[in-house]
């Protein structure tokens, strides 16, 4: 028994250190345009971490533009963070690498989320609020992860903006701007994967 015990302890600890590190080294921003991913210090992406949970159209106008931040590099950790992250890409910098219909966020347990487009004259287009722990029925579109139609040929020279919480936990943020093929094999590859895990705790269980 105490040998079974001990084998048994030992593998904990080695999950643990392995989620432990996983977690700490991918608590970051990533994005991506049709795989490839962004140049950080080229893009011209700011972003601010603000108080509250306020996402309405009024609570962005009010962001002074003093709490903006050059984004230089994705090695921002975000873990254990207890304030809002909010996000302004430019378009126009990411479009220089590829076109594309879709902006994915992939991480499905985002507790709240909302994006906007804006324009030089204000806001554009404003997605209804979304996330983990709001119903399923109100995103955008009807998939596991964050998906919202944004098209490089009507935004070219517009702002997308992004307002996301979880708060503290490790929060990996993972964006793709993709066109609809690579969108479509994205999500084939996401069902394939999934299925796969469901099996395997199907037959853990039996």
């Amino acid at each position: 028994f105490l040998l079974y015990f001990y084998s048994m302890l030992n593998r904990l600890i080695i999950c643990v250190c392995f989620l432990f590190c996983y977690d700490c080294g991918y608590a970051q921003i990533q994005i991506h345009i049709n795989g490839k991913e962004l140049n950080y210090a080229e893009a011209g992406i700011q972003y601010a971490f603000m108080e509250g949970s306020d996402f309405s159209d009024t609570a962005l106008l009010k962001i002074s533009p003093a709490a903006w931040e050059s984004l230089s590099s994705k090695k921002m950790a975000l873990g254990f963070n207890t304030k809002s992250i909010w996000l302004k890409i430019p378009v126009a910098s990411v479009a220089a690498a590829g076109k594309f219909d879709i902006l994915e966020i992939k991480n499905p347990h985002i507790n709240f989320l909302r994006v906007w487009i804006n324009g030089e004259e204000g806001i554009k287009k404003s997605f209804p609020l979304t996330g983990d722990h709001l119903p399923f029925a109100q995103k955008t579109l009807t998939e596991r992860n964050f998906s919202f139609p944004v098209s490089s040929a009507d935004y070219r020279g517009d702002t997308v903006l992004i307002a996301a919480e979880k708060r503290n936990v490790t929060f990996h943020l993972e964006m793709e701007f993709a066109d609809q093929i690579n969108h479509a094999q994205s999500l084939q590859l996401s069902i394939v994967w999934w299925g796969m895990r469901s099996e395997e705790h199907t037959s853990e269980l039996q």
